[in-house]
């Protein structure tokens, strides 16, 4: 799945822009809603953006106000209706 969101998108944290490079690194997928509440969608590329290392770590670790994250919170609350 991975490969395939790699092959497909921009090599670009979808978060701040900054370029991430030709080599896959796990790092690099971030999951818009977690995988260990939200099992149904772990495998939903909706679901998994591209992002730099700061930004994957700052999502995980709460810090979801920042400004980057706009988008990434309206994603979020659209999945959760779905």
């Amino acid at each position: 799945m991975f490969k395939m969101i790699w092959n497909e998108r921009e090599h670009k944290c979808q978060c701040c822009g900054a370029n991430l490079g030709d080599v896959l690194k796990p790092i690099f997928f971030s999951h818009v809603l977690p995988k260990s509440i939200y099992g149904r969608f772990r495998l939903l590329k909706k679901n998994i953006w591209l992002c730099c290392e700061f930004h994957h770590i700052q999502w995980d670790a709460g810090s979801r106000n920042l400004e980057e994250f706009k988008e990434k919170r309206i994603v979020a609350e659209q999945l959760k209706q779905m």
